[in-house]
């Protein structure tokens, strides 16, 4: 089960979601692209699974627009290797995320779960 209470940031969910597939200090991704890389097996768990995520709320808060717009600006800072189109599709997802508006950073990591079948029970 993960536990959404001890998630804060991108950083602090892919720590909870870890433990919660693979036990302390477990690993599953530290990145979306990681996470979805996880999600099709191999890693601790084969596709469908649910992932029971208590506490789904305050996670939910915790990687609403503020914590997308943080990400895309980040990744957008260190200049991560993307094309013009990704380029393009990050720089939209941070002018959305700014005012509020469009997917958050949860469900980004909900789709990245879903990838293979799997889904996100939400407690």
């Amino acid at each position: 089960m993960l536990q959404g209470r001890f998630i804060e940031d991108l950083s602090s969910f892919f720590c909870s979601m870890g433990e919660a597939v693979n036990g302390a200090g477990g690993y599953f991704g530290w990145s979306l692209d990681s996470l979805q890389d996880c999600c099709v097996g191999g890693f601790g768990v084969a596709p469908p699974f649910i992932v029971r995520w208590e506490g789904a709320a305050a996670s939910r808060r915790a990687l609403g627009h503020v914590a997308l717009h943080e990400w895309a600006e980040a990744r957008l800072l260190r200049g991560d290797p993307l094309d013009e189109d990704g380029k393009a599709w990050l720089l939209g997802c941070a002018e959305q995320a700014a005012r509020g508006e469009g997917e958050t950073l949860f469900d980004f990591i909900v789709e990245a779960i879903g990838v293979r079948g799997s889904t996100v029970e939400e407690r």
